[in-house]
């Protein structure tokens, strides 16, 4: 809800059409990863896709990443509701059909940063999809939808053959709910970008059997920001990794167009797959031309019409999913959404701070000038009563979304009174118009917890690397009024695991201990942690019960800035 103030005669604008409430533990981790795409305080789900071009390890991810959730769709039956999108390719990469091709493996270390209890694998395969989508060019919507599981094993699948018969390609496709018009049409859009290895020929690497550990030597105490890109390249690819060039389908095999369509009907056609020398596997031309070369004259037609087809086949494939899996309404990005922080200095002095991100995207209609528009916060003490100071927030920078989305940060700080804060609102204003408008919550303002306050800043995972580990302690600041209830960790432990570059997310519950250190009003706790040189990116809760119980959700662990951990605890 928002109340609006004029001090002078203004229209009114379009403002928060949805009735979101913040904080929103089930919604808000994935519809950052969805909405901050590039830019400042970006999450960076496509940095790897953005823009849309062979990369320097000579590997065209969205290509990669379209066949990885083609292949993970695949196992779809539609009569049975069983198999689709679960991630269950990460299980699959031996299996017939995929061919060793660690593709896939690497498309989860693209995913890694992002998977969590939050977000699944699976989710990410979908939303790879409308990503991968939206940077090569496509511009019809996908809409996402999410809440799937991850499977966690290898699903019970039939690959299509590059030599079988149209009629098996065609019986295939059925049982994944797609007809012979879908087929030709799925295949084509799926076709359009990359490219497939020269026959005979694939990456490869030795097999341990252990595809989730951390694939490092022992390094004592060595300073980590070069070995970090070193540890991480041979997780993704294992020491002696070779990559293979691609056979390219179309000319623009870097763009999401009709190019395929076009160049196979005109003759031009370089698709190893419709002109190889193996006539057995040339399953692209006995698709295309199953149907008298019906379809794909449509699809050559114009790139509106392909672009839209292969969209509304997409959104299909990512949403084909277990009976037993509900997935979510289309996910609609927020057009105003804070991320706050409490942080206690040594002398016990409350530091908020924090950023409003607000939607500029054509017609969200918040901000029609940036150089006049501001932002202010104002807070109430953990009476309730509220401050009559309001602390200005000032822009910070731009961050950009799929199909056009944009959006503008404005970062505030400000020191509290020794009474705290419970709950806090935003304000904008234009100005030269006096416009005013409050934004709090639905009416209920954005709620703060100041009685357990995580120090951040002393609980990062260490840059130093000593026996593959990396050390963190989670540190906690508790009011001296709730240290007779324990607090407890439930901390989220990555967790190495066979036959998968996808580790088990295993939350430990952990009676943190406390200290003799205070800060003002509080008395700290802690908890030792040792995480593997590779699985430290997790999150944490932070539990209290009894009458008021306490919960700090979804804590993410960072790394520590680049100074001596001896600093940080100055």
């Amino acid at each position: 809800m928002k109340s609006i103030h004029f001090t002078a005669a203004t229209a009114l604008l379009s403002r928060l059409g949805s009735a979101y409430k913040w904080p929103d533990p089930n919604f808000d981790e994935i519809e950052d990863v969805y909405a901050l795409q590039q830019g400042y305080a970006a999450r960076d789900f496509a940095i790897n896709v953005m823009p849309c071009v062979e990369g320097g390890d000579g590997e065209q991810h969205a290509a990669t990443w379209l066949r990885s959730s083609f292949h993970d769709f695949f196992a779809y039956n539609a009569a049975e509701g069983t198999g689709g999108i679960d991630a269950s390719i990460f299980f699959e990469v031996h299996m017939p059909g995929n061919d060793n091709n660690l593709d896939f493996n690497d498309t989860y270390i693209n995913f890694k940063p992002f998977h969590s209890t939050r977000v699944s694998a699976s989710d990410l395969v979908a939303l790879s999809v409308v990503t991968l989508h939206s940077a090569c060019g496509g511009t019809t919507k996908i809409p996402y939808r999410y809440g799937r599981i991850d499977a966690d094993q290898a699903s019970q699948f039939e690959l299509p053959s590059t030599s079988e018969s149209i009629e098996s390609l065609k019986d295939k496709f059925a049982k994944a709910g797609f007809n012979h018009t879908e087929m030709i049409a799925l295949v084509a859009c799926g076709h359009t970008l990359g490219g497939i290895h020269p026959p005979g020929e694939e990456e490869t690497e030795p097999d341990d059997g252990h595809q989730g550990e951390d694939e490092t030597e022992d390094h004592d105490d060595e300073e980590e920001h070069e070995e970090e890109e070193e540890h991480e390249e041979e997780e993704e690819h294992g020491p002696d990794h070779v990559e293979i060039p691609h056979i390219v389908f179309d000319s623009t095999s870097q763009t999401f167009d009709n190019q395929i369509a076009i160049e196979y009907l005109d003759g031009t056609t370089q698709n190893p797959l419709v002109i190889g020398e193996n006539a057995t596997t040339n399953s692209d031309l006995r698709v295309f031309s199953s149907d008298g070369n019906k379809t794909i004259t449509e699809l050559a037609s114009s790139f509106e019409t392909f672009e839209s087809r292969c969209s509304k086949l997409f959104s299909r494939m990512i949403d084909s999913v277990p009976r037993t899996v509900t997935l979510s309404e289309e996910l609609q990005v927020i057009d105003l959404k804070p991320y706050v922080e409490l942080a206690l200095d040594s002398a016990g002095q409350y530091h908020f701070t924090g950023r409003v991100r607000i939607r500029t995207t054509p017609g969200a209609g918040i901000i029609d000038d940036l150089w006049d528009f501001e932002v202010s916060i104002g807070y109430a003490d953990r009476d309730g009563v509220w401050s009559n100071f309001r602390a200005p927030a000032w822009y910070a920078g731009d961050a950009y979304g799929l199909y056009g989305e944009s959006f503008a940060f404005f970062e505030f700080e400000t020191l509290l009174s020794s009474k705290g804060i419970s709950k806090f609102n935003i304000e904008t204003s234009v100005p030269s118009t006096g416009e005013k408008i409050l934004y709090d919550n639905e009416g209920g303002d954005y709620p703060m917890e100041d009685s357990i306050i995580y120090e951040k800043r002393q609980s990062c995972v260490s840059r130093t690397i000593v026996n593959s580990k990396r050390d963190m302690t989670v540190t906690v600041a508790v009011h001296q009024n709730r240290t007779s209830e324990p607090v407890m960790l439930h901390f989220v432990r990555p967790e190495a695991r066979d036959g998968t570059v996808v580790p088990r997310l295993r939350t430990e519950i952990i009676e943190m201990e406390k200290t003799t250190q205070r800060k003002g009003n509080y008395v700290i706790y802690k908890t030792p942690l040792s995480l593997g040189v590779n699985l430290w990116r997790t999150s944490l809760d932070i539990v209290q019960r009894g009458d008021n119980p306490v919960k700090l959700e979804f804590l993410r662990t960072e790394r520590c800035p680049e100074v001596d951990d001896d600093d940080r605890n100055a």
